[in-house]
């Protein structure tokens, strides 16, 4: 399971519509956070081992066609061993 850690002194609110749990398949997690004047969408997404990688991919391509729907200025930071 995926899990985001945030400092005390951010508010934040959970994104449900990003946040994705489908065991052993696809998991992901995001939250807008608060601080001063600024506001920021982040996340985590994982793919567990032995995923079939396409379903994972098409999985991958809808939360991001989501996401950039919702915030247009969306700059994405990927770490990743899989390739979509």
């Amino acid at each position: 399971m995926v899990a985001l850690y945030l400092r005390t002194d951010f508010q934040y609110k959970l994104r449900y519509d990003l946040s994705v749990f489908e065991e052993g398949k696809f998991e992901s997690i995001f939250e807008i956070t608060f601080r001063k004047n600024d506001r920021r969408l982040i996340g985590e997404i994982y793919r567990p081992p032995g995923t079939n990688g396409n379903q994972f991919c098409e999985t991958y391509d809808e939360l991001i066609g989501k996401m950039s729907k919702k915030m247009p200025r969306l700059v994405l930071v990927l770490i990743k061993k899989w390739i979509c």
